[in-house]
């Protein structure tokens, strides 16, 4: 459910309180919204409460009996509200100063004990990055228009280069903001962190974003593996986790489209993940804070790379000869 469904569902009990009905005419013109969503707005109010029913007489929605929306609603309000407290808090993931949107939510917190509660609960959102307001407005002007991007990036190795490159997707990944595009310096799809842009300009010349690739293969670059992919083909990642990890980790979700089962070697049970990845780096730095009990089965290139840092690490740290 949400928040936009809650904030219709809570105008349509409003109005069955104030007027003693409401019309499907006026929840049209309050909600601003269709018939399909009215239709569904209905559906949700009848799957929660029986109390809800049609009135020809009256020729409009009423409660045949009485019914508290906000024993319902509100709990859900609240960890939204929570959510987006923490969000805008730091203008990284949503890069405005809008707090309207906070004092909209509040405002349907109308619960003496629910408003002691929000005070109990917090989201602690980490690996904050913040940006330049401008620069993702630059960003948002161009992917609505399909025109291309003047950009000055700094390089992770090599120097600071000039690209043009066709947007194509910007997108917060892990706290961190990412533009996926086409460079027409490298004649290939590449993911640039706004973080490393030192210069970006909006510039005339218009594309067409279909005429590389489809919506599909954007998709699987960009979004649809673990790690931000850089050229690089999607490969599948099994991870294996001995028995100290199997309830620690069992219910975890590290990519959508993971497939978790239990598996025994030799009598000993092991948890093994599997899912797309791109990028070996984040990954593998994710199974080293599971030393010594994960570890990286396929890829063999990354398992190589995996491999190579513990090894790095005990002849720096421990290996005294």
């Amino acid at each position: 459910m949400s928040y936009y469904q809650i904030n219709r569902i809570i105008k349509i009990d409003q109005l069955i309180r104030d007027l003693g009905k409401a019309s499907r005419e006026k929840i049209l013109e309050l909600n601003g919204c269709d018939v399909k969503t009215l239709k569904s707005d209905i559906k949700f109010m009848k799957s929660i409460t029986d109390s809800f029913v049609y009135d020809r007489k009256v020729k409009g929605y009423k409660y045949r009996s009485d019914f508290d929306l906000f024993n319902f609603a509100n709990d859900q309000t609240l960890l939204i509200y929570l959510l987006f407290k923490e969000i805008l808090k730091t203008e990284n993931y949503i890069p405005i100063e809008n707090n309207n949107i906070l004092k909209d939510l509040e405002s349907k917190l109308v619960l003496t004990t629910l408003k002691n509660v929000k005070d109990k609960i917090s989201y602690i959102l980490s690996e904050k990055e913040k940006i330049n307001f401008q620069s993702v407005m630059k960003i948002i002007e161009a992917l609505k228009s399909n025109t291309l991007l003047e950009i000055k990036y700094d390089g992770a190795v090599k120097e600071t280069t000039e690209r043009r490159i066709e947007p194509y997707h910007l997108y917060n990944y892990q706290g961190k903001w990412y533009l996926g595009a086409f460079c027409l310096l490298k004649r290939e799809l590449r993911s640039f962190s706004l973080n490393r842009m030192l210069f970006i300009q909006n510039l005339k010349n218009k594309f067409n974003p279909e005429s590389r690739f489809s919506k599909r293969e954007i998709q699987e670059f960009f979004l649809d593996s673990f790690g931000i992919a850089v050229g690089k083909r999607i490969e599948t990642a099994i991870i294996r986790f001995d028995n100290n990890l199997i309830k620690q980790l069992r219910n975890q979700k590290w990519h959508p489209k993971q497939k978790s089962k239990i598996i025994e070697i030799s009598g000993v049970p092991f948890l093994e993940f599997s899912f797309p990845v791109s990028k070996y780096e984040e990954l593998i730095g994710r199974v080293l804070r599971f030393s010594p009990y994960a570890e990286i089965i396929e890829p063999k290139q990354m398992r190589n790379e995996w491999l190579d840092k513990l090894k790095l690490t005990f002849r720096r740290f421990c290996d005294d000869g």
